[in-house]
């Protein structure tokens, strides 16, 4: 594993427990006095890694790879949303290869990043919840996988990383392997969220190391974390007045997101407030989004040059009872969009089924290397895993552990969709008459040859078990709460 850089500390979010407000304001605001700015930040880093100098390498295209975290397609009005949210986006894509069936490979931000990293399944590569018999843990990348971002280092590129999900993307995940650079962890939390670094300061970062850079080829990776729990509601960005006490970490949106689990109805206010404000951010995502678009063409980095822009997971509002991500497979947290210009990929929409993992083959194919050891190659058979987990805001509750901690896996092929338990349960949807998955079938006359695809698929899966991840520091655990992952 390459040296990692900007790994001294988390930014101090909310303090110790027990602490009132203030001392936990005037805590954050001694260690933002300690820590240097975002412009600091990324000139330490490249004096660090003499990123600046020329290493002689071979010239290949620039590689540059977006995350919008939790961004799902039918939001956008690029996927035909009515409202508009991301234009900017949707005007960029008039030059791109715009992909109208990408899944992510997983529900939430680990899992998903470790195949798009590794061109592999959760199944194969190990960085996911961990089984039923280790109930709450969370597996990391293994070392011995191979990233994207190692291959590419090893055939010349320099490597760097601006990340606002800075515990389940970071290092101690295994997902920085290879990056030379890697900022987040160490960027000051600032602005209307303590929880991440927000699009504005993402992309002043990525345009400075790119100012930064030498001849070498450039691989550089960012994830954006504007859309993820917690919303900030941002008035200038939202399509009207929307009450900040039914949004996500406010108590009526916790027991909307308790009473789905129980199978109650659904708050329809807080699902509308929620949903509202999750738009609004995207409207402030596209914003700085196509600032960082506009810089890479100003920079040199155009139609020779890859650049690909997805995300890693959806986001559910109540529609089918369930609140956020990371809870189940439904098809609302795993339609994705995904954008790709480069060298030999012309212009349009393509129909054809993709997943996250086929963006390192696009990736080496572009470079002219070999694909990454375990890459999966083409295939028409999507499929998404996810595996048991306590249910964050009902612990206790011994329904809800039967229901959410056990390993399920879909398999979609043609519209058609089938949902797999490993305690023998099974679902299946028709998403060409029943894109909402409002209508499960008991019985399908294509469920058999589903089925018997899916069995092939694990027959033929290399498994490979994750790795035990250092216990997460207070700091951290804190910072999880705020984004949603712990109660």
């Amino acid at each position: 594993m390459r040296k990692l850089i900007g790994l001294a500390a988390l930014a101090l979010l909310l303090g110790g427990a027990g602490t009132g407000v203030a001392y936990k304001q005037r805590r954050v605001l001694r260690e933002l006095w300690r820590k240097p700015s975002d412009a600091g930040q990324v000139a330490q880093a490249v004096a660090a890694t003499d990123w600046s100098a020329s290493r002689g390498a071979d010239r290949r295209p620039d590689v540059v790879v977006v995350v919008l975290d939790t961004v799902r397609a039918d939001r956008l009005e690029l996927h035909g949303h009515a409202r508009s949210t991301m234009p900017r986006l949707a005007a960029w894509a008039q030059g791109a290869r715009v992909h109208d069936d990408a899944r992510a490979n997983a529900s939430w931000t680990l899992p998903s990043h470790a195949s798009l990293f590794t061109g592999a399944d959760p199944l194969a590569h190990g960085a996911h919840r961990g089984a039923p018999e280790q109930v709450g843990e969370v597996l990391a990348l293994p070392d011995e996988a191979v990233t994207l971002a190692e291959h590419l280092g090893e055939a010349g590129y320099r490597t760097a990383a601006v990340v606002g999900n800075t515990v389940y993307g970071g290092p101690r995940f295994g997902v920085a392997q290879g990056f030379e650079i890697y900022l987040g962890p160490d960027l000051r939390m600032l602005g209307r969220s303590a929880y991440y670094p927000t699009a504005d300061r993402i992309t002043d970062v990525a345009l400075g190391l790119l100012d930064a850079r030498g001849d070498d080829p450039v691989f550089l990776f960012l994830n954006y974390m504007d859309a993820h729990q917690p919303i900030v509601l941002r008035p200038e960005h939202l399509d009207g007045p929307v009450d900040p006490e039914l949004v996500p970490d406010r108590p009526r949106a916790m027991e909307a997101i308790r009473a789905g689990l129980r199978g109650e109805p659904m708050d329809a206010a807080v699902a509308d407030a929620w949903s509202r404000g999750y738009e609004g951010e995207l409207r402030f995502l596209d914003v700085h989004l196509s600032r960082l678009l506009d810089g890479l063409a100003a920079r040199g980095i155009d139609g020779d040059d890859l650049v690909v822009v997805t995300s890693d997971h959806g986001e559910e509002f109540g529609e089918l009872g369930t609140f956020g991500h990371g809870l189940t497979l439904h098809d609302a947290v795993l339609r994705i969009p995904l954008l790709v210009r480069g060298p030999g990929v012309a212009p349009g929409r393509d129909p054809s089924p993709v997943q996250l993992h086929d963006i390192p083959r696009w990736v080496t194919d572009a470079a002219g290397l070999p694909p990454l050891p375990g890459q999966v190659g083409a295939r028409t058979l999507q499929v998404a895993e996810q595996y048991g987990q306590v249910p964050v805001y009902l612990p206790e509750d011994p329904a809800l552990r039967a229901r959410l901690n056990v390993v399920e896996r879909v398999f979609v092929h043609e519209d058609r969709m089938l949902l797999r338990r490993e305690d023998g349960g099974r679902t299946a949807w028709d998403l060409a008459a029943d894109p909402g998955q409002q209508a499960p079938l008991a019985e399908a006359p294509w469920a058999a040859e589903l089925e018997a695809a899916a069995e092939g698929w694990e027959a033929g899966s290399v498994r490979r078990e994750g790795k035990r991840a250092e216990a997460l520091s207070v700091e951290e655990q804190e910072l999880l709460k705020g984004l949603g992952y712990a109660e």
